[in-house]
Formats: C-alpha cells, sequence, structure tokens
C-alpha cells in the first residue's frame, strides 16, 4: 500500500453529531415513495429507484465549507446509501406494510443510538468495516428491518451483512458527490498525490471485495462471511522410487507423503517469504469444494493489508500478453488506472488470485493448450516481474483434474495445495504422515451450527440423520451442504432413504418456484408461465452457459428460446428495468454478468453446478427428442428425423463444448430417476447412432455454417464422446452389458483413441476411459492401448486382444474376461488373474 500521506488535521478527531431521527425518517421515506415497491415485489423501475434514492440522500443540508458537518452527512448519506442496497439486494421478499406509527418507531430506534460517538477518524472512511461505530448500528438496523415482518434471526443476519455494504456505500457517494466532500478528502489525503490516487483506487477495490462476501448467498438472508468454514488443505511429496521397480507403479501404490494444515495460515506464512522465486501456489479441489468462495474471502480479509487482485480466469483474454491483459482487466472490469504488475513500480507487494482455471477447458483440447501456454507464460513473466523491487506473487484455483493435467509445471515443495473436505474419510486419513490431528475435526457440525444461527435455529451439529445416512459424504463438499441443509428444513425428503443428489437440486428449484413470497405480487412472468415452461427456459439458458464457459448473451439465449412461452420471459429478461426479473434469476442462481466490452448483455450462473445440473436435464430432454424424432420417421418417412439427421442435431448440441465428469456426474444422476423401460429405449438409439457414426462419421458437411476443418475435428470428437457418455449412463442404470456392432475388429480401439488422446502421463484426466461400463469390447483389438484408469466395469471382454496394454489403475470387476488375451499387459493384479482364471473355468478350458 502507500505510505502514509501527512498526519490529518486535529478536527478529525473529533466526534461528529448524527442526526439519527432524520436519518431513519429519510429511510422510512425511502420505503414509503419508492422502496415500498421494492420491498413489495412490485415494479419500480430502476431510473425511478435511484432518482428517489437521489432525492433523499440530496435533502440532507450542510455547509461545505465546515468539514466536521461535510463528513457527518457523508457518513449519513452512505448509510442510507447502503441500506438502500442492502434491501434491494435481497431476494427474500419483505411484503409487510410499513409501521404507521413512524415516528414513535423512528423515537426508538434514535434512542438506541443515543451516546454512541462517531469520531472522524482516518478508518471510518479507509477501513469501515472494523469500525465500533458500524457494528454498533446493526443492531437498530434489525430492529427497523423487523418492523418489515421479518422474524429477528433474519433481520440480525441481514443487517449482519451492513458494514461491507456500507464500505462501498462511501465510496459510491465520493464519486457521485465530490464536490461536497473535498476538505474531509483532503484532510485524509492529497489527491494530488500519485500514491495517494493510487491508494484510493485500492480502497475503492478494497471496498468492493468486501461487499462481496457480504452480497446473499443464493436468496439467503445471510452472507459468505457469516458463514463461512475456513478449510483445511494438504500437499503431497513422492517419495523416491525403489530401485527395481518404475516411477508410476510407486505412485500408484500410494508411496506419497501427504501433509494436512490449515489452508489460509499456509497462504499467510508463504505470503510473508520474501523468495522471489517462491512465487506460485496452486489451489486445486473438486467441483463445489470452495475453491472460489475461498479465493473471495481470503481475497477480502487480506486487501486490508496488500494489494489483492482476485480475477475470474474466465473473465480475463488469455490471447493477449500477461501484463497487457490483467491490465485491460483491470481497467476494464475493476477501474484501476494503473497496473499493478508494472515492475517499474517502486511499490512492494502485490498478490494475484487467478479463479477458476478449469473454467478454460471447456473448448476441449484448443483450450488446454490455451491453460498451458497461461501457466508458462505467469510462470516466465513472474521471473521477469520479480527482478524488480516489486514481489508479485500469484494463487491460481482450478480442479483436480485440470491441475492434475499440468501438474508437472508446479513441482516445487507445497506448491500444489488440495483442498480437504469438512469431513475426512478414515481410509484417507491413513494416508496422511502430518497433521492427522487435524483431520480428526469434523467441520460439517462447525458449518450447521453457523448456518443454524443465521437461521435462527438451535443447531448443535449436523443432523444424525444426514451425516449417518447416504448424503454424508456428499454434504462434505460446502455447496451440496448447503443445498442438502436447505431441503431438509423442508422437511419434504426421507434423508434416511434417499440418495440421489439430483433430487436435492429438483426440490431446491421447485421451491424456488412455488415460494410463499411470490404470492400476491406483480410477479405477472410467474402467473402466466407453468413450471414446466420456466423449467425448460432455465435448462436453455444452461446448455447456452455451458457452451459459452459459464456465462452467456441475451442473444444466445433468444436463438435458444423461439418457443411463444419462452419468449415472454425473453422479454422481460431484455428490459433492464423488470427488476422482478432479476430478483427472480436471482433465486435461480444466474445473474447480470458484465458486459465488458460487448454491447451484448452476458448472464452468468453464480455456481458452475446449477448450469450442470440444468444441463444434464436438458440433455434428457434431448434423449427424448432424438428417440420421439426417430420414430416418426419410421411410422412415416415425410416426418421425423432418419440417423443422420438426427446425428447433425446432435453434433449442434453437444459439439461445442465437450463435456466433463461434473456434467456427466449429474447426467448419470438423472439418468437413474427415469423409468428402466424408457432408459432402455434410449440405449438402443444411442447404440443405433454410434454403429452409424463408425461406419459413416458424423456429418459435419452439414452444419450450417460450416466450421474450419481443425473445428469440425473437435466439434465431432465432442459429439461422439458425449454419445459414449450416454450410452455409459444408461448402462449404469441398466446394470447390463450392452453390444455395439463394431464394423471392424479395430473399430473401438480406434475410437477409444480418437477421444482419449495423448497423455502426458498415467495420472492424466481422460473422462472418456471414465465412461466404458458394460461396453462390449468381445473380440476387438486393444493391443497396447493405453486403458491406464479406465472404468472397464462389467464390460464384455471376451475373446479381446489387450496384449502388452496399459492396465495400470483399470477398473475390470465383473468384466467378462473369457479368452481374453492379457500377456504382457501392464497393471494386471492377483485380482484381476484369478477373474481370468474364473472366466478360462467357467468358458471351457481355452487358453488365454
Amino acid at each position: 500500500m502507500a505510505p502514509e500521506i501527512s498526519p490529518p488535521p486535529s478536527w478529525l478527531f473529533k466526534p461528529v453529531k448524527i442526526q439519527w431521527k432524520d436519518l431513519f425518517k429519510s429511510l422510512f421515506g425511502l420505503v414509503i415513495d419508492a422502496g415500498t415497491s421494492l420491498i413489495d415485489g412490485g415494479t419500480l423501475s430502476a431510473p425511478s429507484a435511484a432518482k428517489n434514492l437521489g432525492n433523499v440522500l440530496t435533502s440532507f443540508s450542510f455547509d461545505k465549507n465546515k468539514p466536521g458537518e461535510a463528513a457527518a452527512v457523508w457518513i449519513t448519506r452512505s448509510i442510507v446509501r447502503a441500506v438502500f442496497d442492502l434491501i434491494n439486494d435481497q431476494p427474500q421478499n419483505l411484503r409487510e406494510r410499513c409501521p404507521r406509527n413512524i415516528d414513535e418507531v423512528t423515537e426508538i430506534l434514535a434512542k438506541m443510538l443515543e451516546g454512541q460517538k462517531v469520531t472522524l477518524e482516518k478508518n471510518i472512511f479507509c477501513r469501515p468495516r472494523g469500525s465500533a461505530f458500524i457494528h454498533n448500528f446493526q443492531k437498530p438496523l434489525s430492529h427497523w428491518l423487523q418492523k418489515f415482518g421479518l422474524e429477528a434471526a433474519s433481520a440480525d443476519t441481514i443487517a449482519g451483512r451492513f458494514p461491507g455494504y456500507f464500505a462501498v456505500a462511501l465510496d459510491v457517494e465520493w464519486k457521485e458527490r465530490p464536490d461536497d466532500y473535498k476538505l474531509v478528502k483532503d484532510a485524509l489525503d492529497s489527491p494530488a498525490s500519485a500514491a495517494a490516487q493510487e491508494e484510493m483506487a485500492w480502497r475503492s477495490y478494497f471496498a468492493r471485495l468486501q461487499k462481496e462476501i457480504y452480497e446473499p448467498v443464493f436468496d439467503e438472508p445471510f452472507g459468505l462471511v457469516q458463514i463461512y468454514v475456513w478449510p483445511r488443505a494438504y500437499y503431497e511429496e513422492k517419495l523416491p522410487p525403489g530401485k527395481d521397480k518404475p516411477d508410476y507403479e510407486d505412485f500408484h501404490k500410494g508411496k506419497v507423503k501427504r501433509t494436512a494444515f490449515w489452508l489460509k495460515e499456509e497462504l499467510l506464512t508463504w505470503l510473508k517469504n520474501g523468495d522471489r522465486n517462491d512465487a506460485i501456489r496452486i489451489i486445486s479441489g473438486g467441483p463445489g469444494s470452495g475453491k472460489s468462495s475461498f479465493t473471495k474471502m481470503f481475497a477480502a480479509e487480506l486487501a486490508e493489508d496488500l494489494p489483492v487482485l482476485r480475477i475470474p480466469l474466465h473473465r480475463l483474454n488469455l490471447e493477449k500478453e500477461w501484463e497487457t491483459s490483467v491490465s485491460d482487466y483491470v481497467k476494464t472490469n475493476l477501474k484501476l488506472e494503473f497496473n499493478p504488475l508494472n515492475p517499474a513500480d517502486d511499490q512492494l507487494g502485490c498478490l494475484v488470485i487467478f479463479d477458476g482455471v478449469d473454467e478454460l477447458v471447456q473448448e476441449g483440447k484448443i483450450a488446454e493448450e490455451l491453460v498451458a501456454s497461461f501457466l508458462d507464460h505467469v510462470k516466465r513473466e513472474l521471473g521477469n516481474t520479480n527482478q524488480y523491487k516489486r514481489r508479485v506473487k500469484v494463487i491460481i484455483s482450478g480442479r483436480e483434474y485440470t491441475i492434475q493435467s499440468h501438474k508437472d509445471r508446479f513441482r516445487a515443495e507445497r506448491q500444489v495445495l488440495h483442498l480437504l473436505a469438512y469431513n475426512v474419510e478414515e481410509d484417507f486419513k491413513e494416508t496422511f504422515s502430518q497433521g492427522s490431528d487435524l483431520l480428526k475435526l469434523d467441520q460439517r457440525d462447525d458449518w450447521w451450527r453457523k448456518f443454524g444461527a443465521c437461521k435462527g435455529l438451535d443447531y448443535t451439529e449436523c443432523p444424525q440423520e444426514i451425516k449417518e445416512g447416504a448424503f454424508g459424504n456428499i454434504i462434505s463438499q460446502p455447496l451440496l451442504n448447503h443445498l442438502v441443509a436447505r431441503v431438509y428444513q423442508k422437511g419434504d425428503i426421507d434423508f434416511s432413504q434417499q440418495t440421489n443428489p439430483s433430487v436435492i437440486y429438483d426440490k431446491i428449484l421447485g421451491s424456488v418456484f412455488h415460494r410463499e413470497e411470490w404470492a400476491g405480487t406483480e410477479y405477472s412472468l410467474i402467473s402466466t408461465l407453468t413450471e414446466q415452461d420456466f423449467n425448460r427456459f432455465l435448462e436453455e439458458v444452461a446448455v447456452c452457459a455451458w457452451h459459452g464457459g459459464r456465462c452467456t448473451t441475451a442473444s444466445a439465449i433468444e436463438k435458444r428460446c423461439q418457443v411463444p412461452q419462452l419468449r415472454k420471459v425473453l422479454e422481460a429478461l431484455k428490459t433492464r428495468a423488470s427488476r422482478p426479473v432479476r430478483l427472480l434469476l436471482t433465486a435461480f442462481y444466474f445473474r447480470e454478468g458484465s458486459s465488458d466490452h460487448k454491447a451484448d448483455r452476458t448472464i452468468e450462473f453464480t455456481h458452475k453446478s446449477f448450469y450442470e445440473y440444468l444441463t444434464a436435464r436438458r440433455i434428457i430432454r434431448q434423449l427424448e427428442i432424438v428417440q420421439r424424432n426417430i420414430a416418426q420417421r419410421s411410422e412415416d418417412p415425410d416426418t421425423g428425423w432418419d440417423i443422420e439427421t438426427a446425428l447433425l442435431h446432435w453434433t449442434e448440441f453437444f459439439g461445442p463444448t465437450a463435456m466433463d465428469q461434473a456434467l456427466y456426474e449429474f447426467l448419470s444422476n438423472e439418468i437413474a430417476i427415469q423409468s428402466v423401460e424408457n432408459v432402455r429405449q434410449w440405449q438402443l438409439e444411442l447404440i443405433n447412432l454410434t454403429e452409424h457414426m463408425l461406419r459413416f462419421g458424423m456429418p459435419m458437411h452439414r452444419l450450417n455454417p460450416r466450421p474450419s476443418y481443425r473445428e469440425e475435428l473437435r466439434q465431432a470428437r465432442n459429439a461422439e464422446e458425449a454419445l459414449l457418455a450416454c450410452m455409459s449412463a444408461c448402462a449404469r442404470t441398466v446394470n447390463e452389458p450392452y453390444a455395439i456392432e463394431w464394423p471392424e475388429e479395430t473399430s473401438a480401439g480406434d475410437w477409444i483413441a480418437r477421444l482419449r488422446g495423448q497423455r502426458k502421463s498415467n495420472q492424466d484426466y481422460c473422462l472418456s476411459l471414465l465412461m466404458l461400463n458394460n461396453i462390449g469390447l468381445n473380440g476387438q483389438f486393444l493391443f497396447t492401448q493405453d486403458l491406464s484408469g479406465a472404468n472397464l466395469r462389467s464390460a464384455n471382454l471376451c475373446a479381446a486382444n489387450l496384449i502388452e496394454a496399459n492396465l495400470i489403475e483399470a477398473n475390470l470387476r465383473g468384466a467378462d474376461l473369457r479368452e481374453a488375451q492379457i500377456d504382457g499387459a501392464r497393471g494386471v493384479t492377483s485380482a484381476v488373474r484369478k477373474q481370468l482364471e474364473a472366466s478360462k473355468q467357467r468358458g471351457g478350458d481355452s487358453s488365454s
């Protein structure tokens, strides 16, 4: 941060008098004149709301030439603005009428603040979150909220988010009316000083980081900061390999040393380390493990003492140079008029957090190359940057499989840090050599205690019926833990019987659509749409976001939603003034994002798992569409689709983006709750499509517009992998092997190799190999195939040629190995050999 400017004048340390009665009367007036529509679910436009807020703020009179009065009004206006924004961001519908006895209520609230001295010290403007006055204001604010019908617990929780909103309101007030507060600002720091200007810019950005962790989680009354449980993590050190064993076998036999620690403390220690050659840390975790939440919390907490940039990677233009792309981002999105990575800057210290490197692999291998290039560029440029006085350090977060693909780039000690779940399974605990005492903690209980406090519920621990049931492991991840908690409150699911997470998501979406707060309001959108229509709209938005890497645009959604019922939603969405739609979208877990340099507005899902779940539902509908249209063609040749047309539509749907493991799991969960008969029919159609594809290829020539040859190859591979994924998911439900009529005895090997691609090591993630369960590979040549880590459970490998194949860590449980040839195959365990012998005995005395 910039060095302290000259000491402020003595008047700054004197208490100022805030007119509490006028402040609360202004708040009530705002509710009556403008906020009633906001709070009561009305249709007040955003410009009208802003105008009414502006009228209230300018109603406070003062003498600009008296710094004390100016400072008091600055604080007062910021409080009113912060409360207005707090209510405006609150998805819960506060629809109780404003109290009639406003003067009496105002008197009570003012008395609650009697004796509260507001001292004009620099901290109240620079670090308002730590001000005692700001925290003392939360109690009367809670009482004020209760006058609109909120329960005490919810009112306390919402008021607890006030500090983050106040910090941003101070900054917005200064930018909108700088002349009013010029004397105060000049006393705090000299605007003529470049260092002071930079410090002001960091303060403004810091306030936004703070507000981000105070914003409501989903449509709850609390923010992330009120519910957050700081995570544990671990790092691995591979032990030296045995003299007579290759390195990869040592790794797969668990010969690694794991050490557990508190993630925040580990990173703080690293930041204090001045080693310019130790400038990168990688945070690795599965979907819903809390990577993004940690980066938000860590950035907000650290920004008080160190310049911190938190950049969602999918918003960064990686086609530009490192310094240029970051500079463009901070100027466009963060409104910082300087480049914090400028090596000529004499100021020391800056942390850049790149969140979500997995978002960049949505476009398949081309994007994977982009990720590799980006990581290499970061390492190289950090080396150059840190030759100067500034010490720039970088944290990169991403999913396990993405980090695993690039782990060779980060071999330094303690460089890759893996997030631990709330509850660590006993088998996994045994692999730790240090920090094992830390693993005994069950953080699920900590989270449920905080959740209960925010909701006014007396939870002392995680409910036993959840902890000990099928969801016990699921709630070890922060996101699903929260989803389960929301449904548990409703009491309409038997957690001792239910095991499918998709049921939880379905209940959550259904409860939002039918929630009581919509009743009696002007939500014409809800009243004119059925739940089925609205779900279809959400699914189409999700597919657009999937194709766009979590973000999509209004125009992309419009192209997908041509059904009349869905166009009603679109018309409301395209109207910026429609606050009910904005609240509804927030409730359904996506929001309007930054348009950056584009004219088209963007929609961004706040949690990746929701568009994965909704996309999985849309895939189910795609299976139904394919089956229905093929059946129509068989009944009437003038209607429906032939096989090639069905594959064309399949490619248009699945080609743009490769499926990942998280989406595949959601798809499997969705198929598991369908009727077995329907699943069997889908499986038959998928086999027909696959057999046609194997003989004639994907109909890429029919795409309009036709892409480049390289893009055709990429989209064809994605669409083919989706066929395998859907067949695999169906097989998991039917639980029977399925047979494909392979055109040639090498067809399966050719297809697997094309989908798998070239891997750099046995540990590289490969989704296609995980979807070979139940598949019929009988008689196929898989000579020297790389099947490391493949899921061949219950596959038909009868008479398959697996000579010299790589079967390390392959799952062959239940596979039919009669007459299979495995001579020279690597990774064949004793259990597999026994399985092969048993197969030989069942199938006759044939040689292997």
